[in-house]
């Protein structure tokens, strides 16, 4: 096969991409670093030669690979999709997008096209980028779960979680473990339909899977608090905040319980993460003004206290409605 290569550019990456396909990367990568020397280096070659690499966790390499290919063929669609799918694998998620951005432009209906770009968007946080290219996904592929994953986490992304939830039910169907689609369905649970049992149940599965999982401590931190257990919420939001300390919510809520029962300096520590992590969330500053106050700070909490009313004010002004100098009671939050 090796001695026709030259003859047939295309017979090895043919065989390559058959490895590729099954997830052999270190044949297909055998079989392509083999011929190199005996064929010419077609656009294709190299981009199977770059899959083949970033499968193997070679990264640099195959981003080299997919440079050479589109310095001299820009347009290349085969290119611009390896190249977003090796900046996904490094987490370069505003790269990976725009990579796919330019293949959608030239491939308009392309399935793998469309999900990257959709996929590339929600992971970079853009839920308002990703709708189209989800709807315009599922619209080509109504029966693809994959069509259906990433409009559903368009759709929750945006706060549309009734909307989601079909899509979502039909994805568990088929992998009812699927650990982000339990979640989409707890917080619609929880937060749209008020519906507790239902939000624990899927709680539990991700659960299972992962006790440590953040996103459903923190879910099952907000439950035990609804329910009264305060002890047991804490206990939970604060494995979910060590586990995602980014996650600006969690980390007012667990302030907020941590004043209620008198863990001031605790309070202090996280709410002021709170406040760095999620600064238009008031009731984050009102937390904080409280917990200065109880630990004399009173130049802190003024200073807190201005911003939040300062806030409550704008609310009242877009929402048309009169301010009120009314604060809410110490320890109630409005994030559920």
């Amino acid at each position: 096969m090796l001695e026709v290569a030259a003859k047939e550019a295309d017979l090895v990456p043919e065989l390559a991409e058959f490895f590729l396909a099954h997830g052999d990367f270190k044949s297909a990568l055998e079989l392509l670093g083999l011929a190199r020397s005996r064929q010419p280096n077609t656009d294709r070659f190299l981009v199977d030669f770059a899959r083949a690499e970033a499968g193997l966790g070679q990264l640099d390499e195959a981003q080299k690979s997919l440079e050479s290919v589109l310095a001299h063929a820009p347009d290349s669609v085969d290119a611009l999709v390896a190249a977003g799918e090796v900046a996904g694998k490094q987490s370069d998620w505003p790269s990976a997008a725009e990579a796919f951005t330019r293949a959608a432009s030239i491939a308009p209906d392309r399935p793998d096209v469309l999900y990257g770009l959709a996929s590339a968007q929600l992971y970079a946080n853009k839920p308002e980028a990703a709708l189209g290219p989800a709807q315009k996904l599922h619209a080509l592929l109504p029966d693809d779960l994959r069509a259906k994953y990433v409009l559903a986490l368009a759709l929750f992304g945006l706060k549309r979680g009734p909307e989601a939830k079909p899509y979502v039910e039909q994805v568990l169907a088929a992998h009812p473990d699927d650990r982000e689609m339990n979640l989409v369905l707890v917080d619609v649970a929880f937060n749209d339909e008020r519906n507790l049992p239902l939000a624990r149940k899927h709680v539990d599965i991700c659960l299972k899977q992962n006790p440590a999982d953040p996103g459903a401590l923190y879910y099952l931190g907000t439950i035990q608090r609804l329910d009264g257990d305060i002890k047991s919420a804490i206990e939970s939001l604060t494995k979910s905040v060590a586990g995602n300390p980014k996650n600006g919510d969690a980390q007012g809520i667990l302030g907020t319980l941590l004043l209620q029962v008198g863990d001031v300096a605790g309070a202090r520590r996280v709410l002021e993460q709170a406040v760095e992590l999620v600064p238009k969330e008031a009731q984050n500053h009102y937390q904080l003004a409280l917990t200065y106050t109880r630990l004399g700070e009173t130049a802190l909490a003024k200073q807190q206290l201005e911003i939040y009313q300062d806030m409550k004010a704008k609310e009242a002004k877009d929402a048309k409605q009169p301010a009120t100098s009314e604060v809410p009671s110490a320890g109630v939050s409005t994030k559920p």
